[in-house]
């Protein structure tokens, strides 16, 4: 079962693109829909390991959804922001982390600081602290997303 699944995801990835052609045909840039089929392809690009495809395809969602909802809080937004920290290149920590802060900061406007989405950039940003060896850092961000 498990030499299923990467088909299944390629196959995602097929829909995706497939969906995308479709609504841009409909749909003018930047649209909402548009930005959700992108993030999606983004995030199936990045179970396939694809980061590098999949940080352009996140940052035209990126781009796009910053453009519909402008300076306001807005957790499409923030998971966008989220997908793109995790696909950042071995060694660009800084980058990752200001993803995940700006995330964090998105979720906590939109949502409020105790709903529990607000937990994933938390633990991500306490992870790249750890990783950075600032323990100290670490255990405040860890314990407030396991709360």
């Amino acid at each position: 079962m498990a030499h299923r699944q990467p088909r299944s995801v390629e196959q995602a990835l097929e829909i995706h693109r497939q969906a995308l052609a479709i609504r841009e045909t409909v749909f003018e840039r930047p649209h909402p829909d548009l930005a959700e089929t992108l993030n999606n392809m983004g995030t199936t690009l990045t179970k396939l390991g694809r980061r590098d495809e999949a940080r352009v395809v996140l940052e035209q969602a990126l781009a796009d959804r910053r453009a519909i909802f402008g300076d306001e809080a807005n957790d499409l937004v923030a998971t966008t922001l989220f997908n793109l920290a995790r696909v950042q290149p071995d060694g660009e920590d800084e980058t990752a982390r200001e993803f995940f802060r700006q995330s964090l900061g998105q979720l906590e406007s939109s949502l409020g600081s105790e709903h529990p989405l607000v937990a994933f950039p938390l633990v991500e940003l306490g992870i790249l602290e750890m990783k950075a060896g600032r323990n100290e850092a670490a255990l405040p961000r860890l314990e407030r997303a396991s709360a």
